[in-house]
C-alpha cells in the first residue's frame, strides 16, 4: 500500500512538473492555461496525500477537461496535451486502485441475524385470557336442596 502511494505521489509530481514546465515553453502552453493546470494539480496532490481519493479523482476529471479544452482552443500544443493526458491516465489508474483498496470489504459488515434490529417490536408475554367469575355475580336460587329427601 505504501509503495502504491509513493508511485501515485511520483506520478502526481510528474504531472506537476509537466504543468510547471508548461510555463517555461510559452509556445506549447498559454500562461493562463498553465497557471490553471498547475493550481488544479496542486489541489489534486493535496487530496491524494490526505487519502481523499474520491475528491482527487474529481479534481483529476476537472484537470482532464481543462487540458482537453485548452487543446481544442489551441492554447496547448498537441504534444504537450498528449503528455498531460498520459500523465492523467496514469494518475487515474493509481488513484482508482488506492480508492478501491481503501474501502471496507463487504464481508466485514455484520450479518442481519447477528444482532436484533432496534426497529423490531419487543417480545412480550401473551395477553392472559379473562378469568371466569369476573363481572356480575350469578344469582343463586335459595338454599340448595339435598337429593336425599329430607
Amino acid at each position: 500500500m505504501r509503495a502504491r502511494f509513493l508511485r501515485t505521489a511520483a506520478a502526481l509530481g510528474a504531472a506537476a512538473a509537466l504543468m510547471a514546465g508548461c510555463s517555461a515553453a510559452p509556445p506549447a502552453v498559454s500562461p493562463d492555461v498553465s497557471s490553471r493546470l498547475a493550481a488544479a494539480t496542486q489541489q489534486l496532490r493535496q487530496d491524494a496525500a490526505s487519502g481523499h481519493y474520491a475528491e482527487a479523482l474529481s479534481q483529476l476529471d476537472s484537470l482532464e477537461r481543462e487540458a482537453r479544452t485548452a487543446s481544442g482552443n489551441a492554447k496547448i500544443s498537441a504534444e504537450r496535451s498528449s503528455q498531460v493526458l498520459d500523465a492523467i491516465a496514469a494518475v487515474r489508474k493509481d488513484l482508482e486502485s488506492l480508492e478501491s483498496s481503501s474501502r471496507p470489504s463487504p464481508t466485514a459488515l455484520p450479518t442481519p441475524d447477528a444482532e436484533p434490529s432496534q426497529d423490531a417490536p419487543a417480545t412480550s408475554s401473551p395477553t392472559p385470557e379473562p378469568t371466569k367469575g369476573k363481572g356480575k355475580p350469578k344469582k343463586t336460587q335459595g338454599p340448595a336442596q339435598s337429593s336425599s329427601g329430607n
